[in-house]
């Protein structure tokens, strides 16, 4: 079992989880993407450190869109 810290927005989970369907429920509910964890990192900052390119890809798309 993994063990994690949950220490920010569900989307921020969901980015750390490489939950795309996740990713895209929130995004479409209009969750605010501005947030930061508490060590000051946003979701964009999370997908490129883990290489989740496939979430950083819709969060680009999405952020460009609003």
């Amino acid at each position: 079992m993994k063990w994690i810290q949950l220490n920010g927005p569900a989307l921020h989970y969901a980015v750390e989880m490489n939950n795309e369907d996740a990713v895209r429920f929130l995004l479409e509910h209009g969750v605010n993407l501005s947030l930061c964890d508490l060590y000051g990192s946003n979701v964009c900052d999370i997908a490129k450190t883990l290489k989740h390119d496939n979430l950083l890809e819709i969060l680009e798309k999405f952020t460009n869109t609003e």
